[in-house]
């Protein structure tokens, strides 16, 4: 059980990595920790986890809504390619063009980034260089 495993594997996105981060070894206190980081940055009133990885930290996060943010924050727990989490934005961004009465902002946070995540969207640990 470890949360950095060096063996290929195949990401959510399709490619073929050397190594492995496994949130699911996370413990709920790091994941709380974390969700606590996030939020001391950033004001939200609603949260979105990116199934399945993000579910756990958004539900980390809920305690600290501001109902008086109109920030969606969409999260998840590790960022490769970051179409999950584009993917995502666009599906929230599609819902504003329908419901007028949708008036929010999206932000995005990751646990690991392991490459420069999109502008919209932080990390709490970036890998310094493209590790593939």
């Amino acid at each position: 059980m470890s949360l950095f495993k060096c063996e290929r594997f195949t990401s959510h996105s399709g490619l073929e990595l050397d190594f492995k981060i496994d949130c699911d070894y996370l413990t709920d206190s790091d994941i709380e920790c974390i969700a606590k980081i996030i939020a001391k940055k950033t004001r939200f009133g609603h949260v979105y986890g990116i199934p399945s990885g993000g579910t756990r930290l958004a539900e980390a996060l809920e305690p600290y809504i501001d109902p008086h943010s109109n920030t969606l924050l969409i999260v998840d727990d590790v960022l490769t390619t970051g179409r999950s989490m584009e993917e995502a934005k666009k599906h929230f961004e599609m819902l504003k063009k329908y419901f007028e009465t949708l008036k929010y902002e999206v932000a995005g946070w990751v646990i690991f980034a392991r490459r420069k995540p999109p502008e919209w969207v932080n990390a709490v640990f970036v890998l310094s260089e493209v590790i593939e």
